[in-house]
């Protein structure tokens, strides 16, 4: 399922036509947000540099079908999901037409928008010596990367698994009671229990719901959209913070997932963009801001003291494409 929007839609077919951001939307909240939050704003940018910008829901998230067939399919592993979803963007980017590429992830979103990046830098370098006009498919050349209050995704790897210590702490009753929470068949009621999707319930039971309307620009109404998206995705088959929790939380040692390669991006893309914040209580910016620029020293920070919520979507864009 994607949206795809921006650009000058009336100008004749040109180089510059054949330019996207690719925004992977993999958590149902923030990821509402860009079809609908200062949009005005985000078309003018994308006019601006006539580019389009595709929305693209991951499987199992908002009205995205999941891969496998029931929530704790074991067939469907942190490899094999960003694999597959790397796979069915490629097969779209083709589609329709995209030869440059830009791509942009949200909090849980980076994980595939960098493994996406990441998986089409290396087809370009296995296909450096090869005839291109050959070729069944000429992929599109990743021109940027930006990681907005990303995080890596969960794993007993010992550099990203310290990224989580703020969320699940350190002991071992902790870690305990997390592996139930999110391998437990009742998780998804728990979920819908902690987080309930109905806008009078929220503002009944965040203590910074407030503050999220006020991040919004004070329009509740948005907040009705980003509720009926999350029922949407319970319609359809599972609860996704459930989903990519069991997805991505590999806590045994015999289950540690291959990410993203990084490396492969700081070598070939040459726009690389963090936006983190210094007050984000859900990605713990002491640990990701410390991961991001080891493994990605070529790659430029920027800074706010925004609540995770509040993304800097409409500069991330024109920092991404100036």
């Amino acid at each position: 399922y994607f949206i795809l929007n921006g650009g000058d839609d009336d100008s004749s077919p040109s180089e510059q036509n054949h330019r996207a951001v690719v925004n992977l939307v993999s958590t149902n909240a923030t990821g509402r947000l860009y079809h609908i939050w200062k949009q005005d704003e985000v078309l003018q940018v994308l006019k601006k540099y006539d580019v389009k910008l595709i929305n693209v829901s991951t499987a199992g998230v908002g009205p995205s079908q999941p891969y496998g067939t029931k929530l704790n399919d074991e067939s469907v592993t942190t490899e094999s999901y960003l694999e597959q979803t790397s796979r069915d963007v490629i097969a779209l980017l083709s589609e329709l037409g995209i030869k440059e590429v830009y791509t942009i992830g949200v909090s849980g979103g980076w994980e595939p928008s960098a493994h996406l990046a990441a998986t089409l830098c290396s087809a370009a370098d296995n296909n450096a010596g090869g005839d291109q006009q050959d070729s069944q498919e000429i992929l599109p050349r990743v021109k940027g990367v930006s990681c907005v209050r990303g995080i890596p995704w969960m794993t007993q790897d010992e550099e990203t698994e310290p990224c989580w210590e703020a969320t699940f702490g350190t002991g071992g009753i902790k870690k305990s009671l997390a592996t139930w929470f999110i391998f437990s068949s009742m998780s998804p009621y728990l979920m819908n229990m902690m987080f309930p999707m109905k806008p009078e319930q929220m503002k009944a039971h965040l203590p910074n719901y407030d503050e999220i309307v006020k991040a919004l620009g004070d329009d509740e109404s948005l907040m009705t959209e980003i509720t009926t998206e999350g029922n949407r995705a319970n319609a359809h088959y599972l609860f996704v913070a459930s989903f990519l929790g069991r997805l991505t939380c590999s806590l045994p040692k015999d289950r540690v997932p291959k990410l993203a390669d990084l490396d492969v991006l700081d070598k070939k893309v040459p726009v690389i963009n963090f936006h983190l914040s210094t007050k984000d209580e859900m990605v713990p910016y002491e640990k990701v801001k410390p991961y991001l620029t080891r493994k990605l020293p070529s790659g430029k920070l920027f800074e706010d003291d925004q609540s995770h919520i509040a993304v800097p979507f409409v500069m991330a864009l024109e920092e991404l494409l100036k």
